[in-house]
């Protein structure tokens, strides 16, 4: 088979279309687990704690991890589990009794970011 000259432009305008593409779908999908990992979180916070800080939850969250983790892995350790109710917990409290949509919240981590405070914990659920 006879060797193809490939144009250099040709090429170069590929590798951009892919490497876009594969960020694109990385950001969706962060994306989509931020908001997860937010439902879950208000969810467990509303329908289960009932907003409070229940002695009972403790136990509640360590059921639903063990089920979680045997379905779906070890995305839902107890540990993430409080995390994401502590997630929509912090970012909730602009509006006492009212949960901000989750945009409103990830602009509020990129202003914390922006102000050079610590919103790792949220960031790594």
């Amino acid at each position: 088979m006879k060797p193809v000259k490939l144009s250099k432009h040709l090429l170069s305008d590929l590798r951009t279309l892919i490497a876009d593409a594969r960020q694109d779908v990385a950001r969706r999908v962060n994306s989509a687990l931020v908001l997860l990992y937010w439902k879950v979180g208000q969810r467990i916070r509303q329908d289960i704690l009932k907003e409070k800080r229940a002695g009972y939850g403790e136990e509640i969250v360590h059921a639903l991890s063990a089920q979680l983790q045997i379905e779906f892995g070890k995305d839902f350790t107890k540990r993430n589990i409080f995390n994401m109710i502590r997630f929509v917990a912090v970012f909730s409290r602009v509006i006492p009794g009212t949960y901000p949509s989750i945009d409103t919240a990830l602009e509020r981590a990129q202003l914390f970011r922006q102000e050079g405070l610590d919103c790792s914990a949220w960031t790594k659920l």
